[in-house]
């Protein structure tokens, strides 16, 4: 079999971004989340009391008009070596996450931290299950509103509550973190809940039809284990081999994604393994609404790559497999 598909990768596994509209309005779960008069619902903790935690109104001098269109913002700053947290506890009912915030960065020295953590209890107490980031320890542009979201996130299984987290810490040479944050959104909602079991026949290759040329081939193994190798393009060019393997409970695996890095890595008699190194990428979370359609979302720990989701559906199935 050819197609279009195949140029550029590997033959076989192959898949494609095609990320949700970042503008889609969605109801908030999050309490005064524009910051319309105040700072209110929002909990405050303060490493190093006296620290600056404050409401910019809208029109102002400094900062410049605010994200959202109505209301302030909030400006958080952090003195040096410290830091201040602003955060939302929110229960949660569904299994899929939008999430996003809009940041003012005074200066890039200071890192600013923007994510979601996830817990099993229903008052964001005990042990965390796991961390969503929205936006990277120190945005880059500084000076100018940066929108940063995580649209589709698959939650892990028995989330029942989330803590949405703004958080500044102080900069090089002891300097101080200076951050504005408008428009923070949360939307949870129960997208895979109709009781679609992955089984053997879910094994073969898929992928996203409106971005051919990079994918996943999926592979159900015994132990109710799936193998996933996800054929697709490093951050800064060139292909990229990330394999993942962890348990299936129902309709989603959640797999913990390797790469294999290091000078080795060159095309056979030059191949090294004794030089390659297989290195933690990050969590891949693989949810099935049926036999031919699914979800792929992704929290990367590896440098330079970013967090998301996408769709997919079948490509391939193996001969003698079915799937009901």
């Amino acid at each position: 079999m050819r197609s279009s598909l195949y140029a550029g990768s590997l033959s076989l596994f192959l898949v494609a971004f095609a990320a949700l509209p970042a503008d889609a309005e969605a109801p908030n779960s999050l309490a005064n989340g524009d910051f319309a008069s105040d700072y209110s619902g929002w909990t405050i903790t303060d490493s190093n009391p006296g620290q600056n935690v404050a409401y910019w109104t809208s029109p102002a001098a400094t900062p410049p008009q605010q994200g959202s269109t109505t209301g302030g913002s909030l400006n958080l700053t952090a003195l040096p070596n410290s830091s201040i947290t602003a955060s939302q506890c929110v229960p949660i009912t569904g299994n899929s996450l939008n999430a996003s915030v809009m940041i003012y960065p005074f200066v890039t020295a200071g890192p600013s931290v923007v994510q979601v953590v996830t817990f099993g209890s229903a008052n964001c107490s005990g042990g965390t299950l796991a961390t969503i980031p929205l936006a990277p320890a120190a945005p880059v542009f500084a000076n100018t509103w940066n929108k940063y979201q995580s649209l589709g996130t698959l939650l892990p299984q028995g989330t029942s509550s989330v803590r949405f987290e703004l958080t500044v810490s102080d900069g090089a040479n002891n300097s101080d973190g200076d951050y504005l944050f408008d428009n923070a959104q949360l939307d949870a909602s129960a997208i895979f809940d109709n009781g679609f079991e992955i089984g053997a026949g879910i094994t073969g290759n898929w992928f996203d039809p409106v971005q051919s040329g990079h994918g996943f081939g999926i592979e159900v193994l015994p132990g109710n284990v799936m193998l996933a190798e996800w054929y697709v393009f490093a951050p800064n060019g060139g292909q990229s081999w990330i394999v993942a393997t962890g348990p299936i409970v129902g309709n989603t695996a959640v797999l913990q994604g390797f790469q294999p890095v290091g000078p080795g890595a060159r095309f056979p008699p030059n191949f090294k393994p004794s030089e390659l190194q297989n290195q933690l990428w990050g969590t891949i979370t693989v949810t099935f609404t049926d036999c031919n359609n699914g979800r792929v979302s992704w929290q990367p720990v590896a440098a330079d790559y970013t967090s998301g989701s996408i769709s997919i559906t079948r490509l391939t199935m193996p001969m003698g497999l079915t799937c009901t």
